[in-house]
């Protein structure tokens, strides 16, 4: 893994950076700043290639990134600041794919929050689902560049 990033949408507004900037303006001011740091630290981190493969189960599992099993293509960065909203805690998270066609291109796709534990994983899998169908709208629009 490692790469260049490039997200979908707008190039002036890609999609993910407006949701970024959504899930920041639901949290605290110091949380805001803690969570920009992270998601920073994470896209370079995951440019330079450093970042891990989730492993392990429960409390045992470790790692930067995981697979969307759901979606089969969709990756997954664990963020682990949990943000302040008006409904509880809520962990961040960011989905993006490495398109098989463009060596060394990251691709990011959708940033969202969900609950914690069980009950966040319906959220879960729904951004996954939407993170890939925008994976799948870019490859359509890239190759007919």
């Amino acid at each position: 893994m490692g790469g260049t990033w490039e997200h979908v949408g707008n190039p002036a507004l890609p999609l993910p950076v407006a949701e970024l900037r959504a899930v920041l303006d639901a949290c605290a001011p110091v949380d805001k700043a803690v969570l920009f740091a992270e998601v920073q630290s994470m896209l370079d981190r995951a440019g330079r290639g450093e970042l891990e493969f989730v492993r392990g189960t429960g409390r045992d599992r470790a790692g930067d990134v995981d697979l969307m099993e759901t979606t089969g293509c969709v990756l997954e960065l664990r963020l682990t600041t949990r943000t302040g909203a008006p409904d509880g805690k809520r962990h961040v998270r960011f989905y993006f794919v490495e398109p098989a066609r463009r060596e060394n291109l990251l691709l990011g796709l959708k940033v969202a929050s969900k609950s914690p534990g069980r009950i966040g994983l319906g959220e879960q899998t729904g951004h996954a689902v939407e993170a890939r169908s925008r994976a799948e709208a870019w490859e359509i629009t890239a190759s007919e560049i």
